[in-house]
């Protein structure tokens, strides 16, 4: 905010047109966030909240109602209504192993929260790399819930911050996604990933970097 209070007060004494233009970029500038990542940032301000306890409970509840058609059908989370939309996926571990995992960068819903239900549905079947869920298991199995940012181009899969980026591998059509935590070490994760994939090391790779924030229920 120091920046653009001093950059207006330039402004102002500058006659002409030049007046117009610099001042549409303060209001450009006004509505862009300093020193943070956009949406991301709402989700980090709630880890360790209700608001992550709530939204994590809520996801498991679909699930479990997936696998059991009598079970109750859960409600909405209150308190969760200012979640901005961003990429999403959803986790089960088993331990340090990844049981099940879905998601996109773009969400399947415009809402945040029927982002959610509709990947906790899908967890239960679509990870092909696993049978399918069953209900007993669930005990046994921890919910991560990933809300990711925009991919960057690297050249390096090595560089990646592990502790908060995720790594995206592409070649030939085939994709993977590597989130933190999945794995003990980004040298295991990256061949294991490539290999459940059917990723060729030989072949040409891309690879892109993103930001991640994760509800996770182990904290809980």
């Amino acid at each position: 905010m120091h920046f653009l209070q001093k950059l207006k007060s330039k402004i102002f004494r500058r006659p002409g047109k030049g007046t117009i233009w610099v001042s549409a970029l303060v209001v450009l500038f006004s509505f862009l966030p300093v020193g943070g990542e956009g949406p991301l940032d709402v989700y980090r301000e709630a880890v360790g909240s209700l608001q992550e306890k709530r939204i994590l409970a809520y996801a498991r509840a679909c699930i479990l109602h997936e696998l059991d058609s009598d079970s109750t059908m859960p409600e909405n989370p209150v308190g969760t209504g200012e979640f901005p939309v961003t990429g999403m996926y959803l986790t089960l571990m088993k331990g340090r192993d990844v049981r099940a995992c879905v998601g996109r960068f773009s969400p399947p819903s415009s809402d945040p929260v029927k982002s959610v239900g509709a990947l906790a549905k899908e967890v239960v079947y679509y990870d092909t790399r696993n049978r399918p869920l069953s209900l007993h298991e669930m005990a046994g199995l921890s919910l991560v819930i990933s809300f990711v940012g925009t991919r960057k181009e690297i050249s390096d899969p090595y560089a990646v911050d592990f502790s908060t980026e995720g790594l995206y591998i592409a070649q030939e059509g085939r994709h993977a996604v590597l989130l933190p935590g999945e794995t003990k070490t980004l040298d295991y994760g990256i061949k294991k990933l490539m290999a459940q994939n059917g990723v060729r090391s030989g072949g040409p790779v891309s690879y892109a970097v993103f930001s991640v924030v994760a509800f996770d229920e182990r904290r809980w």
